[in-house]
């Protein structure tokens, strides 16, 4: 690792491995992101301690990074009392370093705590190869699998469209949905909807804000087929969002 943190900001490529460091917060918190998105498994080493902890991302806040699944629970004690510690995490072929953390806040859902970091202001971020966002198909057994979006207006902004359609599949950075068209005014990439609520009665619900990635009108169907990015949600949302990843992943593999 000493080798590596000699690289420059500029960002080298070597053996198809390109590296550099993240220092924009923008940049840092998609990275992390990518890592929450994949539950990908942090290695934690704090400080005057030779053992190693896992934890997993909860969430990425625009100024802090919240950790949850402390193992082995020894680490609990270490993270309460504030102590410094590094990070690093390996996913889809990206791999993050971050030093000089530590935990500002131990919070509770529901009797499970997670932890408040502060956002890393400079990441080693090391890519091997670019591929798809890893996402899931839905499979629910009959059940339907009900989405509505409520969309802010921009011309009216006291007026709200509410739009119902259906999960198509879902990751846990966003979902993909079919809803029934034309829509007017049409779906644009980059709107902000007011909220996105997903419910599959009896198995799932949540309720994120979001924002459109991509939406298109097949006029043969009178569909229209958008792809959604979740932009926050509580955290007890973001828990029920990742269970479900975890049930999914256990029985459906992952789209290409």
């Amino acid at each position: 690792m000493a080798e590596a943190l000699n690289i420059d900001k500029a960002g080298t490529r070597s053996n198809a491995i390109y590296t550099t460091f993240l220092d924009t917060r923008a940049e840092i918190a998609e990275a992390l992101k990518g890592l929450r998105n994949q539950r990908a498994t942090l290695q934690l080493t704090f400080e005057c301690e030779n053992s190693l902890h896992r934890a997993r991302i909860l969430d990425v806040l625009d100024d802090a990074v919240l950790l949850e699944d402390l193992q082995p629970r020894s680490g609990l004690p270490l993270m309460s009392n504030g102590r410094r510690f590094s990070l690093s995490g390996r996913a889809d072929g990206v791999y993050l370093f971050s030093e000089e953390n530590a935990c500002v806040r131990v919070e509770e859902d529901r009797g499970v705590p997670y932890f408040r970091i502060p956002l890393p202001t400079n990441v080693l971020y090391q890519q091997r190869r670019r591929s798809a966002r890893y996402q899931l198909p839905v499979r629910t057994e009959g059940r339907a699998a009900v989405v509505k979006l409520i969309r802010s207006i921009a011309a009216d902004k006291d007026h709200s469209d509410t739009l119902s359609g259906s999960l198509l599949d879902i990751s846990a950075g966003g979902c993909r949905v079919s809803l029934p068209g034309p829509i007017h005014p049409p779906l644009e990439v980059g709107e902000q909807l007011a909220s996105a609520a997903i419910e599959i009665p009896t198995l799932f619900d949540l309720a994120a804000d979001a924002t459109i990635r991509h939406a298109s009108y097949n006029k043969r169907t009178r569909q229209v087929i958008c792809g959604l990015e979740f932009t926050g949600m509580h955290v007890t949302d973001r828990r029920r969002l990742e269970q479900f990843m975890q049930s999914l992943s256990a029985t459906t593999s992952p789209k290409g």
